[in-house]
């Protein structure tokens, strides 16, 4: 059980380690349309927002879950993981502007890259999120 619970631990810290977004390239999206038109960059705005709400409702979930305080690790409390959504968000915005940056072309372009780096982030984020609220009631049965 103890065991388990450290593999969850390590697993989730892997995967938030994971989030490095240098190859912003295409995604899954249902947008079809040419990489780069008005279309295509407002069916992944939609994406984008769609996405939010989703993170927005695993992170309402996960501080649910966490108790305000904990004598054992205070990193496992909701103030943390309240500064850590704060970072995670400023880390994305300032990441991708970097990464659309980098891939170049004109402003609708890095707007493109931008977008797609901030996709791919915002869906790692959501995973990251669903491994914790899945390994989260073990973490705490252990205390």
């Amino acid at each position: 059980m103890v065991v388990s619970t450290i593999c969850k631990k390590v697993l989730v810290f892997v995967l938030l380690g994971l989030g490095g977004c240098m190859s912003a390239f295409a995604d899954d999206s249902p947008c079809t349309m040419p990489n780069g038109s008005l279309s295509s960059t407002q069916c992944k705005e939609e994406k984008l927002k769609t996405l939010e709400k989703e993170l927005d409702a695993g992170y309402q979930e996960a501080l649910e879950k966490l108790p305000s305080s904990s004598k054992w690790d205070t990193r496992e409390t909701k103030g943390q993981l309240e500064r850590a959504q704060r970072a995670w968000r400023v880390y994305r915005d300032e990441n991708c502007g970097y990464v659309g940056g980098l891939q170049g072309g004109s402003s609708r372009w890095v707007t493109t890259f931008a977008d797609d780096c901030a996709i791919e982030e915002t869906e790692r984020r959501i995973d990251f999120l669903n491994l914790y609220l899945e390994a989260v009631d073990g973490v705490h049965k252990v205390y």
